[in-house]
Order: C-alpha cells, then structure tokens, then sequence
C-alpha cells in the first residue's frame, strides 16, 4: 500500500501554528469522510473540516478558503514519489 496522506502543501499547513490540530483532525477521519473532504467544495471546507472543534475552525480561518483548498488537495507529486519509492524496494 501507498501512504500518500500528506502532500507538500498539507504537510507545510500542519508545520503553522496550531497546525497539529489539523493533523489530529486528518488522522483522526475515518477514510470514508477522509475522502468526502477531498471533494468537498471550496467554500465549506473550512467548516467540514473544523467539525465542531472551535480551535480547528479558527485555524482553518486563518487564511483564505482559497489557501485551504488548495492545501487539501491532492498531491500528485506525492503519490508519484510513494509509488516510486516503492517500486525501487
């Protein structure tokens, strides 16, 4: 199996402040929402991800919704290394 979780982006927004309540956040979905936030719209984001976790809804205020999509989305870079990586063990 391939663990891609974490692109370049999402991984650079859990290094903010209060960044590891994003992770918490991340780690803690069961795949099935997991995969419904990466499709989710660009405007409610900020609050699917933040749940009811008021900590985690400022975080995800603190900058653009904009910012955040792009965070969160897919990382095919990523997904490339892994697979590579794993091709080469």
């Amino acid at each position: 199996m391939i663990d891609a979780k974490y692109g370049r982006r999402l991984e650079a927004a859990c290094q903010r402040p209060s960044g590891e309540l994003l992770r918490r956040r991340i780690d803690d979905l069961p795949n099935d929402e997991y995969q419904r936030l990466l499709r989710a719209p660009e405007h409610e984001l900020a609050q699917r991800l933040a749940a009811s976790d008021e900590a985690l809804g400022k975080f995800g205020r603190s900058g653009t919704s904009a910012e955040l999509y792009r965070e969160f989305a897919i990382d095919a870079e990523a997904i490339v290394t892994a697979a590579a990586s794993l091709l080469e063990s």
